[in-house]
């Protein structure tokens, strides 16, 4: 679902691996495993864009921020990723 929202400033990017690649279009859920509940987004990598994704406690769903060019484009949150 497109929604207005932007991920929280204290977050940091896992370094390690992106919960997505459209290298491999498989999710990594030990990334995700491992950033759900802290303070930590990982990326998703695309050829025509890139995302952050982030676990939003207060929501109780994935977010997602979408960027192309160096621009915000949208923002999305799902119950799954």
């Amino acid at each position: 679902m497109k929604v207005d929202l932007r991920i929280p400033k204290k977050f940091v990017i896992y370094q390690k691996w992106s919960v997505f690649s459209n290298f491999d279009n498989e999710v990594d859920y030990n990334v995700a495993s491992w950033i759900q509940g802290k303070n930590y987004c990982a990326e998703f990598t695309a050829s025509n864009f890139h995302g952050l994704v982030w676990w939003n406690d207060e929501l109780g769903y994935w977010c997602d921020e979408i960027w192309q060019d160096r621009v915000h484009k949208s923002s999305y949150m799902a119950e799954r990723l």
